[in-house]
């Protein structure tokens, strides 16, 4: 099992190492043949141009212009190699869908990794909490901080600008954009932030539960969140703020990248626990609220690694999923149902 770090530690000593630089990279990659297959399960998946870099633990959102129908994916920081706080990068680079190619984009104001996800709100993509790198003593090891962060990137001006901070030190939470407005899940708290007064709330409470690595998602006003190890779902009413429980997840996974799509809940995790059984490490999941029930769907592909970055797009008018995260050579897939 993956060793977890607590959410509010600065973190122990680890090396320091160079940070990449952010490069216009763009090689395209033609649709290619189904990565995985499961012939008893739904959807299937296809290569597509790789993220320029090795990236770990990254944060992603779309924007789809409502005008075109093109869609964009945001990959936000992340790091290079396992654990090192040096390593954390700033770098954000830009996919876009119609012409399968990235570029960079203006960087994070900061070093970041491990944040609360992304959400799209109104065209904007939001971003909270999250671990960034600190340097105790000049030449000495890096360390790990954890934030309290806002920050919102205008794709139309390629400009990031800080907001308010949320109200707790966060990490590993998850985000959702709901009729203009920002709902983080953290801790045991459901935050609602509202753009146009730049102020938070403290929306909803979920008493004994802790959310770690949630996976989350909005479908129909109501927010779905499932835990990462034991897979129990809560339910949150965005009109009443009445929580429900839903089926647990059927088994275990860590490191889940989640979102909302065509009504329902798909969860890619990725279960180190297994690292040679692939049918148990690569279970991809999907909920559908109108039954009730859970069902797989094809098998992720195996090259990309936990904390991947999950968001939707549109491709010739096309729904489909894109799930980044892992070596450069094999680190970004698509998901058609």
């Amino acid at each position: 099992m993956r060793r977890r770090m607590v959410a509010l530690l600065a973190g122990s000593a680890i090396a320091c190492g160079n940070e990449p630089t952010a490069t216009d990279l763009g090689d395209a990659v033609p649709d290619g043949p189904t990565a995985t297959a499961a012939a008893p399960s739904a959807g299937r998946w296809i290569k597509r141009a790789s993220y320029p870099l090795d990236v770990f633990d990254l944060t992603s959102a779309s924007v789809t212009n409502p005008n075109t129908g093109k869609s964009t994916v945001y990959v936000i920081g992340g790091y290079r190699k396992c654990c090192g706080a040096g390593q954390i990068t700033d770098a954000v680079k830009a996919y876009d869908a119609a012409t399968n190619t990235w570029k960079s984009r203006a960087p994070y104001p900061v070093p970041i990794r491990s944040t609360n996800g992304a959400a799209e709100v109104d065209g904007k993509i939001y971003v909270t909490g999250g671990f960034t790198k600190w340097q105790p003593q000049p030449g000495g090891p890096w360390r790990l901080q954890t934030t309290k962060y806002l920050y919102v990137y205008t794709p139309s001006r390629n400009a990031w600008e800080r907001k308010r901070d949320i109200p707790d030190f966060s990490v590993n939470g998850a985000s959702v954009g709901y009729r203009g407005k920002l709902y983080v899940a953290t801790g045991n708290v459901v935050w609602r932030y509202d753009p146009a007064t730049d102020q938070w709330s403290r929306f909803a409470d979920r008493p004994n539960r802790d959310w770690w690595d949630v996976a989350a998602g909005v479908i129909r006003g109501k927010l779905y969140l499932v835990e990462e190890y034991g897979g129990a779902m809560d339910i949150l009413d965005l009109a009443t703020g009445a929580w429900t429980s839903g089926p647990a997840r059927p088994y275990r996974a860590c490191g889940v990248a989640s979102t909302d799509f065509r009504a329902k809940l798909y969860l890619f995790g990725w279960c180190d626990d297994y690292p040679t059984d692939s049918e148990i490490r690569d279970r991809a999941l999907v909920f559908d609220p109108a039954t009730s029930a859970w069902s797989d769907v094809a098998l992720q592909p195996a090259s990309v690694t936990a904390d991947a970055g999950l968001a939707r797009v549109f491709v010739n008018e096309q729904p489909r999923l894109s799930l980044v995260s892992g070596l450069r050579t094999g680190n970004h897939f698509h998901f058609i149902p």
